[in-house]
């Protein structure tokens, strides 16, 4: 899709974005706008993110999906990631201290760990409800608009990403 119309029309977003909320947004070589551009990325994202999932939780409990639930909880994966990142930006933003001398740049490597543990965790326990929906089946009540919904969602996602 490189090039393409869905391309150019998010590349647009985007560039709309940075031209609205990032003074000096060309100055890519700046240090403060590459920040700048980071956590309104966050900020964004974690909007987005939040929104998509309480749709998908949502969609998911109405419809009786334990799929539509997992890929909630998988977005929710995405907030903390996103999260993560704001906070990662936040602390590299900060100034050299004398405990620091070299700055805090290297905080955003910590969020892997988080990220990991945070998926570890949430995967037992899409596991554990899967093996009970298995062993207690129950009917799963769809509606003509779920599939569209669930497409929406995932283009937004795309988006975010």
């Amino acid at each position: 899709m490189e090039g393409g119309l869905g391309m150019r029309i998010l590349e647009a977003a985007n560039r709309a974005l940075g031209t609205w909320f990032i003074e000096d947004f060309h100055d890519t070589d700046n240090k403060k706008v590459r920040i700048q551009y980071g956590l309104l990325a966050g900020w964004i994202s974690i909007f987005a993110t939040l929104s998509l999932f309480i749709l998908k939780m949502v969609l998911g409990l109405m419809a009786g999906s334990i799929s539509v639930v997992a890929d909630a909880f998988h977005i929710l994966s995405h907030l903390a990631n996103s999260v993560i990142l704001v906070v990662s930006f936040w602390v590299t933003s900060r100034p050299a201290t004398a405990k620091t001398p070299f700055g805090h740049g290297r905080m955003e490597h910590v969020a892997p760990l988080i990220m990991s543990v945070f998926l570890f965790v949430s995967g037992i326990q899409i596991g554990e409800r899967s093996v009970h929906q298995v062993l207690d089946p129950h009917a799963i009540h769809y509606w003509s608009a779920l599939p569209w919904i669930l497409l929406a969602t995932i283009l937004v996602k795309e988006w975010v990403g």
